[in-house]
């Protein structure tokens, strides 16, 4: 509202000295919704107030090998020691790798002349290493790696990211009318519990919060009531829809933070006109990678609200994650290592639906 970005301090520091200090890459890293693409944008727009040529490209808004040409000819052409270049949702595009080699080799031509460059993404792990293009860019000596937010299951349910949820409070505060208070660390680590290191929930929480006019030095708020609220407008917009059942599915596997291809859903819909409403509303994203087509929930927490509040029963939410693995064994590796992640307690039930059968089974191996 007033122009205020909140950065983990320590962070921002690091990541400003990476840039200005070394020829080192710079990484940002994390889960859906932990404020990776606001900590790029922050940073490109403080050097964008020091003369620097800020350029933005989102991998979400167009995958393929066209537009990474494109990229890559425009730097070539136009890169000068004063020029940021931020590329956005890198997970998304298969061939990043190979992309990241060629502009890598232009840097080193260069020398001190080189451009500045940002990577932002998730820690996805497809089946084939080869597409990896995060794992090989954590691995690569001349990069330097952001995370923020929580990585893994024993991060996720064991410690907190304090500097995000508290700068996400004080951006709630000043949008308040400016108010004063700080909560206590103590205060910010129980919220962090609470809500499962979850800044989508507790974003939400807080707006609602202000919405209904309340002081925020009394914020109380439950993430069951939030999971609810999410849910119950959600699945009232789509209830009616004949994509419904396609929507709900998509929700059940979106709640471990996947693409799914077109061939995961009911071929008896009429895929032209698949998830066209939640496609309009940016609640569902769909992509085109190497001529195929495939779907995912913007975040997982958003998807994992409305199936919650669908069932209203922890068995019947599992049995329908359960069905919707079945349908993807070529994700098995990506499923079933976010699985630890975001089902880290319902692991044992999980795995004896999976594989109790062996079809599924025969189908991975």
């Amino acid at each position: 509202e007033r122009g205020i970005i909140f950065l983990p301090k320590q962070k921002a520091i690091d990541a400003r000295h990476v840039l200005d200090m070394t020829r080192h890459d710079l990484g940002i890293l994390g889960l859906g919704s932990s404020g990776k693409t606001t900590f790029a944008l922050a940073l490109g727009f403080g050097y964008y107030k020091r003369d620097y040529e800020v350029l933005f490209f989102d991998f979400k808004d167009s995958c393929d090998d066209k537009s990474a040409e494109e990229i890559y000819d425009f730097i070539f052409n136009n890169h000068h020691e004063k020029m940021l270049l931020i590329l956005d949702n890198v997970h998304l595009y298969e061939k990043m790798y190979p992309l990241f080699k060629k502009i890598r080799r232009l840097q080193l031509y260069l020398g001190d002349s080189t451009f500045k460059i940002i990577y932002v993404g998730r820690k996805i792990w497809p089946k084939d290493e080869e597409k990896n293009f995060i794992k090989k860019f954590i691995l690569n000596e001349r990069c330097y790696v952001i995370n923020l937010g929580v990585q893994n299951v024993e991060d996720r349910f064991n410690s907190t990211d304090y500097d995000s949820f508290y700068n996400i409070f004080r951006y709630y505060a000043i949008k308040n009318g400016g108010e004063t208070w700080r909560p206590p660390k103590s205060q910010v680590h129980k919220w962090c519990i609470h809500f499962g290191n979850d800044l989508f929930i507790f974003s939400y929480a807080l707006n609602e919060y202000v919405k209904a006019g309340r002081e925020l030095k009394t914020f109380n708020a439950s993430r069951k009531l939030v999971y609810e609220k999410i849910g119950d407008h959600y699945l009232s917009n789509y209830d009616k829809n004949k994509d419904f059942d396609n929507f709900i599915d998509l929700c059940s596997i979106g709640a471990l933070d996947v693409l799914v291809p077109i061939s995961f859903f009911n071929p008896k819909h009429d895929y032209e006109k698949m998830l066209t409403d939640p496609i309009k509303e940016g609640i569902v994203l769909e992509l085109s990678i190497e001529h195929k087509r495939y779907f995912s929930v913007i975040y997982p927490s958003l998807a994992k609200a409305i199936i919650t509040v669908l069932y209203k029963n922890k068995k019947k939410e599992l049995d329908h994650l359960i069905s919707s693995i079945k349908r993807v064994p070529e994700l098995f590796s990506l499923t079933f290592r976010n699985l630890h992640v975001y089902y880290s307690k319902d692991i044992e039930y999980i795995c004896k639906g999976l594989f109790s059968e062996g079809e599924y089974l025969k189908k991975i191996i």
